[in-house]
């Protein structure tokens, strides 16, 4: 039952549309980077779960405006992935 919660979680991040609003120069690079919190509250934003910053991990730190996946550890054995797409504030 935990585990089976667990997928259906990893299901739902990989289907969701998370949006990161961020300041951004001409050229798209951001100024500083997305955090394990910004995505955290993005995810919920989106309508997904609540997710630990501690659980998100970012492998190579995302300052660009674009797409990017990151990984979520939701048990030891159970990892699931979210895109997350930045864009830049008006």
């Amino acid at each position: 039952p935990r585990r089976q919660r667990q997928r259906c979680i990893r299901d739902t991040l990989e289907h969701l549309g998370v949006q990161v609003t961020v300041q951004a120069g001409e050229s798209g690079r951001l100024f500083g980077a997305v955090t394990p919190g910004d995505i955290a509250l993005a995810v919920k934003k989106a309508g997904g779960p609540a997710l630990e910053k501690r659980a998100i991990e970012i492998t190579k730190p995302i300052k660009t405006i674009g797409k990017h996946t990151v990984g979520v550890k939701l048990h030891d054995s159970i990892k699931g992935h979210v895109t997350v797409e930045t864009v830049p504030a008006a």
